[in-house]
């Protein structure tokens, strides 16, 4: 048997489907933590009146304190500075973009193109589609890349939206770019140091409408990251 609260606390209190109630009003709880913190608030706990006293008291005995100065609010005049305000603005302004695109990323469609040796692949969104069909103009043969081992607590796999046999280029294509992304393409580039790896974000229109050309301009480098 045990104490809460001053309550003699023992099997009595469990109820025959494993609950532990209250003996002053009968509600049951999981566990009788739970129970004890709601004795005392217990509308019909013979003592509550007793306890509510006793608690103003101490509301009185500290605030007569504080008005004497043995104690201080250690939270009087520490209001954050106007550049930390700053950086939690722009800290929670990025959180709020992460969790849009990744809602955003969840919803995207996909869609069949094929290459121009006629094989078809499905693509991820417009843009995919849009490259995969620019590739095609440009006449440059492109398949679905296999995926590159890389190492964060444990091995991952990366697979690049394209790839390109002539040359052996990955190409990724990044309409939303979350941390989460920019991470993991850090850790590819540094781990593959050997791979060329072209990168379509920035330069997407420019590359869709012809202004940008299929070339080294677009490899991704490891401090673009």
């Amino acid at each position: 048997m045990s104490n809460v609260h001053g309550i003699a606390y023992g099997r009595n209190n469990v109820t025959e489907n494993g609950k532990h109630a209250c003996p002053y009003c009968g509600k049951e709880f999981d566990y009788p933590k739970q129970m004890g913190g709601h004795v005392l608030n217990c509308p019909n706990h013979p003592n509550k009146a007793e306890h509510d006293e006793m608690h103003k008291r101490q509301g009185r005995v500290c605030s007569e304190r504080y008005a004497r100065g043995e104690i201080h609010n250690s939270y009087v005049s520490r209001h954050p500075s106007l550049e930390t305000r700053q950086k939690i603005s722009a800290k929670r302004a990025e959180q709020v973009r992460n969790e849009y695109l990744v809602k955003f990323h969840a919803k995207v469609k996909w869609y069949r193109v094929k290459n121009i040796a006629g094989q078809e692949f499905a693509v991820r969104g417009h843009w995919e589609e849009n490259v995969a069909l620019r590739l095609n103009e440009l006449g440059i043969l492109w398949v679905k890349a296999e995926p590159l081992k890389y190492f964060k607590d444990y091995w991952h796999n990366y697979t690049a939206d394209f790839f390109i046999p002539v040359g052996e280029i990955y190409v990724e294509v990044k309409g939303g770019y979350p941390d989460t992304d920019r991470e993991k393409m850090r850790l590819v580039v540094k781990q593959h140091p050997d791979k060329k790896i072209y990168f379509i974000h920035d330069e997407y229109k420019n590359f869709i409408s012809g202004k940008c050309g299929f070339d080294d301009n677009l490899v991704i480098k490891e401090k673009d990251l």
